[in-house]
């Protein structure tokens, strides 16, 4: 049996044992190799016409993380119609159905807010089913302990040397709006995530294969923006790794619109009128949440990503 070939497995490679960490969580080598094999056989596709990308993608994976026998089961059929390889899909987001990961996307836009790794999927249910954005906002209102625990946790996940730092700072900014702090809060994160793109968003341009380079933060994010899959073969958009991309940052557009008094307060989240524009009409209460959630998906997809040379300082 696959499953007692790599429960018995030594794992002396550093690797092998982050990958597998990387799939199924915190704990032993050994039980974290028995859950993989779980969360690969329990967790469906909603399209199984994806198939074929999600099997070219695990192969090639798998051959650099995996013994041989190990490999050539991540390589068959076996694999054709489930997944948990991280490069896909979040986690929380699986048990959707095609159309609501796109109607993810319109809300992210719309709200400027991302969904990706957090919150947890019945909170996700609760948004998609509310009526419009005022109907949203009552839903984060109303779970925001719940969507905090699930941002420590998330970003508890992110422990890359490169990144760890910023999501140190990601989970102070969760702490400060779990104690009442939510200026703080909204402040730091808001600053975590202006940081972040600052430092790696040519690996965003890398992905989306844009040929410049883009310094000025609201052009990127308007690149990001002009990504939706529209026409464009699901299959490939998702096996290109897009979705998953998309589903961490399409929400990013409009937070760093350009910002310079006297101009009227921007009705959303902008990170550029926070910086130029201290007050109440510029701090709102929820803005805390939806800056923390940006900074969490973004930081999740750089920890997932193969970051090599992308850094690149901006403006």
């Amino acid at each position: 049996m696959i499953e007692n070939s790599m429960a018995k497995q030594a794992w002396p490679s550093e690797p092998m044992s982050t990958a597998l960490q990387r799939l199924a969580g915190p704990g032993s080598a050994e039980s974290a190799a028995s859950a993989a094999v779980a969360r690969m056989n329990s967790i469906q596709l909603a399209s199984p016409t994806w198939g074929e990308s999600i099997a070219t993608l695990v192969a090639k994976r798998s051959t650099a993380l995996f013994p041989p026998n190990v490999h050539e089961w991540l390589s068959s059929d076996a694999l054709r119609h489930a997944t948990s390889i991280p490069e896909l899909l979040p986690d929380n987001l699986v048990d959707f159905e095609e159309e609501q990961w796109y109607q993810l996307l319109s809300i992210s836009s719309e709200d400027r807010l991302s969904f990706a790794w957090a919150p947890r999927s019945e909170v996700i249910t609760l948004l998609l089913q509310a009526p419009d954005a005022v109907g949203r906002q009552e839903v984060l209102n109303e779970h925001k302990a719940v969507i905090l625990q699930d941002l420590g946790e998330s970003l508890g996940q992110v422990d890359r040397r490169e990144i760890a730092e910023l999501a140190t700072f990601a989970a102070k900014a969760t702490e400060c709006e779990s104690g009442g702090y939510t200026e703080a809060a909204t402040a730091l994160a808001a600053n975590v995530l202006d940081s972040a793109l600052e430092k790696y968003q040519q690996a965003i341009l890398d992905k989306l294969d844009v040929p410049r380079k883009i310094q000025k933060r609201h052009l990127l994010t308007q690149e990001i923006a002009g990504k939706h899959p529209g026409e464009v073969e699901r299959e490939q958009f998702f096996g290109s790794g897009r979705l998953i991309l998309l589903l961490a940052t399409y929400g990013l557009n409009g937070v760093f619109e350009t910002y310079r008094l006297p101009k009227p307060p921007d009705p959303k989240f902008n990170r550029n009128m926070l910086a130029h524009r201290v007050g109440d009409d510029t701090y709102k209460p929820h803005y805390a949440l939806h800056a923390l959630l940006l900074t969490n998906a973004l930081l999740r997809w750089l920890h997932i990503q193969d970051l090599g040379d992308a850094e690149h300082s901006g403006e």
